[in-house]
């Protein structure tokens, strides 16, 4: 069988960039500050835009645009057992040299609050 796909198709590589009201729902439904059904309702509209944009342009193989996922990191470490996302303050617990770890987040003007890692934590599974 034949493909009707081009010999170089096109297709989207990664995550389209989100609007303000999805990076705003994004970090509500975080904090619990936002029901699951209308976060859900804002993604599946915003998938639609992107799936529409790909349309229009001549994308060759459609994604969904990954709107709704927060990040790799955490769409990874929530599969598995074992990894927990932690803040670099959280991750404090963790260091024994918690006066170099924090120079070194210092010197990368990285707040301690802000990014979050995919930490193991136990048996991974």
């Amino acid at each position: 069988m034949k493909s009707s796909l081009p010999l170089f198709p096109t297709s989207l590589m990664g995550s389209m960039p989100r609007s303000k009201e999805v990076l705003s729902a994004l970090r509500k439904i975080r904090r619990g500050t936002m029901d699951p059904n209308d976060f859900n309702k804002l993604i599946e509209m915003e998938t639609q835009k992107v799936i529409k944009l790909q349309e229009d342009l001549g994308i060759d193989i459609i994604t969904s645009g990954e709107i709704g996922r927060d990040n790799y990191v955490s769409f990874v470490s929530n599969k598995i057992d074992g990894v927990r996302m932690m803040s670099m303050s959280e991750m404090l617990d963790y260091i024994d040299d918690k006066k170099a770890f924090e120079n070194i987040l210092t010197t990368l003007d990285v707040p301690a609050v802000s990014i979050k890692n995919a930490i193991c934590v136990g048996k991974l599974k």
